[in-house]
């Protein structure tokens, strides 16, 4: 009856765990495994026609990072530069726009460049924890380049956590420091 019901859709994922179930159970581990991995494929997407209908109309500041986000997703990295950086005209000053721009210079190989970008944010906001974040990890993208490296990573990796202890993305990047 489950086998029917893999055409698709939301509850693909939902259906692929339930198959896994009885097939582990018949004594079936590598159809369980198979089904366990196809369940797991992919983001969930549920839709949601309101929220669909409200961001057609969606401006400013938010539409516009959300709409980088988007083209960064799709591998269209300069294209979500370019947008944050004529944004940036209209908004200066605002730590989220450029902690994102910087995410992305970062993700397109100009490190130096997001981290004289952070370090205007963080002059600006010394208690942004993302900001802390962001910057120990470009700073973990030069550990082959700069002897510093570490201990900047480190440094701005700590104080995101001590910022924001429950900012779990900051305890990952430092579990992830601890093996340099």
């Amino acid at each position: 009856v489950i086998e029917s019901r893999l055409v698709g859709g939301y509850l693909e994922g939902y259906a692929r765990q339930l198959a896994a179930t009885p097939a582990r159970m018949l004594g079936d581990p590598d159809r369980a495994a198979m089904e366990a991995a196809r369940a797991t494929q992919g983001r969930p997407s549920f839709r949601d026609v309101w929220l669909d209908e409200a961001l057609k109309y969606e401006t400013g500041l938010r539409a516009a990072i959300r709409a980088a986000d988007g083209l960064a997703s799709s591998g269209r990295l300069e294209e979500a530069i370019g947008l944050l950086e004529s944004t940036r005209s209209y908004w200066p000053g605002d730590a989220t726009l450029l902690s994102n721009l910087a995410v992305l210079y970062g993700r397109s190989g100009k490190v130096e460049q997001a981290l004289l970008l952070l370090a205007d944010v963080l002059e600006s906001h010394p208690n942004d924890a993302t900001a802390h974040l962001n910057a120990g990890s470009m700073y973990a993208k030069l550990l082959t380049i700069r002897a510093d490296a570490i201990d900047l990573a480190h440094a701005h990796v700590e104080r995101a956590i001590e910022l924001n202890p429950g900012m779990a993305r900051a305890h990952k990047a430092a579990a992830i420091l601890l093996n340099h």
